[in-house]
């Protein structure tokens, strides 16, 4: 086998000796003015880094997330204000996992929930619908011309009369299959939202929103208070069950996972530096690379 022969640099130790005329005109301007350079990057990162903590925000619209070319998201859009309730919205599902819905139990929890809801931030309350809501009601036609009436009878106090009262009430609203389950184990509440809220004015905080989703109905029905089963990721264990979907949140769940992304890049910058340094034992070393 001949012999291999590489072409060498030769290995400049002092700084005088180096050639400042070598290179392309990039590498002279970098590498001669290596001191205004490393200043000017600093000040960049510096201010780039001040505007991402103090300007940076993230505000999901829900407008801006579906297809507004679309004919019939056209029409929605001319017409949302009498279509009120039906865009953006959240829908919670309240599940009895031993027993139905006809629980008294079941439908004292129901209506914890309606009022919790009804009270936060960002929600059109004149368009809730949910069994305790006055606004789902149910009409029949009788030999005296139309009767009707909120589902939940205006004199329920939970006695079997009342419970009896009620499951006709639902069989005559036709809600079975949508507000309430097809096997009576589940009801929904339908929670519209308002694009600003009415305290500050200020466009809905998806993640805030999120969060007290989170505290004020799942920690506090499903998991009887025990916030750190739930951000474990484990299964509630009481005898209900609370589900909720909607673009509100999805975008609270999605930004929850940014900031653990995040967090996760941090650690994982810190770890890198930690390695270099203890590698190079240069402080200047490590932070360069």
């Amino acid at each position: 086998m001949g012999n291999l022969k590489q072409d060498t640099m030769p290995v400049i130790r002092e700084l005088p000796d180096f050639d400042r005329h070598s290179g392309n005109r990039l590498e002279r301007l970098v590498f001669n003015y290596r001191p205004l350079f490393m200043l000017f990057m600093t000040l960049v990162t510096l201010v780039l880094g001040y505007m991402a903590v103090t300007r940076l925000e993230l505000r999901p619209s829900f407008e801006k997330m579906i297809p507004q070319s679309q004919p019939y998201i056209q029409n929605y859009l001319e017409n949302r204000q009498s279509l009120r309730g039906l865009g953006n919205s959240v829908r919670v599902v309240v599940e009895n996992t031993e027993g139905d819905i006809f629980d008294p139990q079941y439908l004292q929890v129901l209506k914890t929930v309606n009022d919790e809801l009804f009270l936060t931030q960002g929600v059109d309350r004149a368009w809730m619908k949910s069994l305790w809501s006055s606004a789902v009601r149910w009409t029949e036609v009788t030999e005296e011309g139309f009767q009707g009436g909120p589902v939940m009878p205006d004199s329920y106090q939970g006695s079997p009369s009342d419970i009896e009262q009620l499951r006709q009430n639902i069989n005559r609203a036709g809600i079975v299959g949508s507000l309430v389950a097809s096997d009576f184990k589940s009801s929904m509440l339908i929670v519209p939202l308002l694009d600003k809220t009415s305290a500050t004015g200020q466009s809905l905080n998806y993640h805030e929103f999120s969060r007290q989703l989170e505290e004020r109905l799942r920690d506090k029905i499903e998991f009887a208070g025990d916030s750190a089963a739930r951000k474990a990721g484990e299964e509630g264990k009481g005898q209900y069950k609370v589900r909720v979907i909607g673009f509100a949140k999805l975008m609270g769940d999605l930004i929850d996972g940014l900031i653990q992304v995040m967090m996760f890049f941090g650690l994982a910058v810190v770890t890198s530096l930690l390695i270099i340094y203890c590698y190079t034992r240069c402080v200047r070393s490590t932070l360069l690379v």
